[in-house]
């Protein structure tokens, strides 16, 4: 008896807790999610400044290419009833470290007053030859980025 209760126990301690969310952009054969909620935590995927309407990279210029990254994050935030305020940690990828400065300008207008604790990474390359991609990770507990 003790031993099939220990089973079961383990049985449910080791299935899976989180959910998965992948309804706005991404292509349907890609081997990732938009998004993955375990627990209180929802991890958000690196995101690049693809415009969901007609699914291609938005190119007119920097600015407008981090403004889409921005939003895209959002929408992802909002399907879990958050915003920018929910997100605790941030992870920026930039191709050209020299738009550091133009991606702050951007970046500080999707937030009222506290930043989350972030790391900005210089890379070689991104897909599609974005120029910035963000990942992120937000608290999905009660009352938190609403």
């Amino acid at each position: 008896m003790k031993k099939g209760l220990f089973f079961l126990l383990l049985a449910f301690m080791t299935m899976p807790v989180f959910s998965q969310l992948n309804s706005l952009t991404l292509p349907s054969n890609l081997p990732t999610s938009e998004a993955v909620a375990a627990g209180d935590v929802l991890y958000i995927s690196g995101w690049i400044g693809i415009d969901p309407a007609t699914k291609t990279l938005v190119t007119a210029n920097f600015r407008a290419e981090v403004k889409q990254v921005m939003e895209n994050i959002s929408k992802v935030l909002r399907q879990h009833d958050l915003s920018y305020s929910a997100l605790v940690n941030v992870t920026v990828y930039l191709t050209d470290m020299d738009h550091y400065a133009e991606m702050n300008d951007v970046y500080r207008q999707y937030f009222a007053t506290t930043y989350p604790a972030r790391v900005c990474i210089a890379v070689k390359q991104l897909l599609l030859k974005a120029n910035i991609e963000i990942s992120a990770i937000a608290r999905l507990s009660s009352g938190q980025g609403r």
